[in-house]
C-alpha cells in the first residue's frame, strides 16, 4: 500500500512539475505577449503523454500543474483564483472524460492491438485532437462565466492552434527522440 501511495505521489509529483517547467521554459524562450492563448502550447503535449502514460493517476498532477502556473505566471490570485481552479479542473478532465464517453460506447482508444502490441496511432491522434478541441472550447466558456461575458472566439481560436501545434511538436519531438534512442543503441533497422 506505501509504494502505490509513494507512486502516485511521485507520478503527479512529476507530472504536476514537467507541466509547469514546460511552461516555463516556453514563456522564457518565446516570450509572446498573451500567455494565456500561446500559438505553441507545448504543456497540451504533455497533458497527453501523461495521459497516455498514467491514465487517471495523473490528473492531480496536471491539475495542480496547471494551477500552479496560472498563480506563478498569471499572478492576480486573489482577483482570479477560481478562475485559475476552473481552467485547470477543465483542462486537466476534459481528455479522461473524452476517454471514458468513447470507451462507453465500446471502443478503448488506450488499449492495444491484438495482432500488433501498441495503441495505433490513429487512436492517439483522436485523443490528441479531442483533447485539443475540449480543451480549447472549455476554457474559454469556463473564462466567459467567470467574467460573465460571452465566449471569446478568437481566444478559443488560439487556444485550438496553440494546443494542436503543442501537441504535435512536444509528441513528434518524442516519438524522434525515442527512434533516436533506438537506433543509437541497436543500430539501422534491417
Amino acid at each position: 500500500m506505501i509504494l502505490i501511495v509513494a507512486r502516485l505521489l511521485t507520478i503527479n509529483a512529476l507530472t504536476g512539475l514537467v507541466y509547469f517547467l514546460l511552461f516555463a521554459a516556453q514563456s522564457t524562450a518565446m516570450n509572446e505577449s498573451y500567455y494565456w492563448a500561446s500559438l505553441v502550447f507545448l504543456p497540451h503535449g504533455w497533458r497527453l503523454v501523461s495521459f497516455f502514460l498514467f491514465r487517471f493517476s495523473a490528473i492531480p498532477g496536471l491539475f495542480l500543474g496547471h494551477l500552479a502556473t496560472c498563480l506563478y505566471f498569471f499572478g492576480q490570485a486573489s482577483e482570479n483564483f477560481w478562475l485559475y481552479v476552473a481552467t485547470s479542473l477543465v483542462s486537466a478532465v476534459a481528455l479522461p472524460m473524452f476517454y471514458l464517453i468513447v470507451k462507453a460506447s465500446g471502443t478503448d482508444l488506450l488499449a492495444p492491438r491484438d495482432e500488433y502490441p501498441v495503441v495505433p496511432w490513429t487512436f492517439f491522434a483522436m485523443l490528441g485532437v479531442a483533447g485539443t478541441l475540449l480543451n480549447g472550447t472549455l476554457v474559454a466558456m469556463a473564462s466567459a462565466w467567470y467574467h460573465v461575458a460571452p465566449i471569446n472566439w478568437e481566444q478559443v481560436g488560439q487556444y485550438l492552434v496553440g494546443d494542436f501545434v503543442g501537441a504535435v511538436l512536444f509528441v513528434g519531438g518524442l516519438i524522434v527522440f525515442f527512434r533516436w534512442q533506438r537506433h543509437r543503441t541497436t543500430g539501422p533497422a534491417q
